[in-house]
């Protein structure tokens, strides 16, 4: 129904429901004349409500549009001053060292922190999982990593090089994040081969996709959000073989929710409330001193509650 015809039909409903009373009565055989005038007074309320709300909804909706625009407006603007202002590219021999220090940010100069005072580094041939309940920071994170806001406090370095004087178009050739927007360059034959790699079969959807043509890239370091959604345990299992058979000297940046996606291998940055509870190494998979380290922050049973 088009929004037009949805208006018309609000118009009309308090009219509408008075004639439609007024036909109850008379059926039920007691048309008394003391309540049409009721039911009429009840029906043009009811009209005048209807137009209010009429009025609030184009106004939501034009209060929608304008922040719609307000944002693609901020983007564009960020994204231009970033690259004014950072003219240095990175070198060919980038290697995909991350250090992350003492950084906090927030979306407002006037609003909370939504990171405060992360640190980690993960080096070539690593896997750093950021691992948290919903809103803890992940993905504000991996943003700061593609550049697409900067740091107010601390340092973001790729190889001893800080982000932030480095341009956006030189820094998202190196490190990667998987894109719904692009479709996977290559061959028919190497497409296959490296989905068949990463555990995908039959038709792929977007985020599959995405991923596939991210790691044909060959980025000095892979960001991937979300990995829960990206299939069951054994299917991410596969999946995270594959990736470090087909990236061996990447470095990789996966966040999740799900602990038990976490390899005891991986080196981990427990995030909650944009703050880092655990960061070092997951090493024998028996999660004691991550254990240990969440009971003494008092987190323990909220992550759990919300992995």
């Amino acid at each position: 129904v088009s929004p037009a015809t949805a208006d018309r039909w609000a118009t009309r409903a308090g009219p509408i429901a008075a004639v439609l009373a007024i036909a109850a009565l008379a059926v039920a055989g007691r048309p008394d004349r003391a309540e049409i005038p009721a039911i009429a007074a009840c029906a043009a309320t009811a009209s005048v409500h209807v137009a209010r709300l009429r009025r609030t909804r184009r106004a939501r909706a034009r209060y929608r549009f304008a922040l719609d625009r307000r944002h693609e407006m901020d983007v564009a603007h960020t994204e231009e001053s970033l690259r004014t202002s950072s003219p240095f590219r990175l070198p060919a021999s980038c290697l995909g060292h991350l250090s992350v220090a003492r950084v906090r940010f927030r979306y407002r100069r006037s609003g909370p922190w939504v990171l405060d005072d992360v640190s980690f580094d993960a080096s070539p041939g690593e896997t750093l999982v950021l691992w948290g309940p919903g809103g803890a920071g992940k993905s504000t994170v991996l943003s700061l990593l593609l550049r697409l806001h900067d740091p107010e406090q601390g340092s973001i370095r790729l190889d001893g090089i800080d982000l932030t004087g480095v341009s956006p178009e030189s820094l998202r050739r190196r490190v990667v994040a998987p894109s719904a927007l692009e479709r996977p360059a290559g061959r028919s034959a190497e497409l296959r081969e490296a989905a068949a790699e990463l555990g995908f079969s039959g038709v792929l959807g977007r985020r599959r996709l995405a991923l596939l043509g991210a790691v044909l890239g060959r980025p000095q370091v892979l960001v991937v959000d979300e990995l829960d959604g990206l299939g069951d345990r054994e299917g991410i299992a596969a999946l995270r073989l594959g990736l470090r058979r087909l990236l061996p000297s990447s470095t990789l940046v996966l966040a999740t929710r799900r602990l038990e996606v976490v390899a005891p291998t991986d080196l981990v940055c427990l995030l909650d409330e944009g703050v880092v509870r655990f960061s070092g190494a997951f090493e024998d998979g028996s999660h004691s001193e991550l254990s240990r380290a969440l009971r003494r922050q008092g987190s323990f049973p909220r992550i759990l509650d919300g992995r």
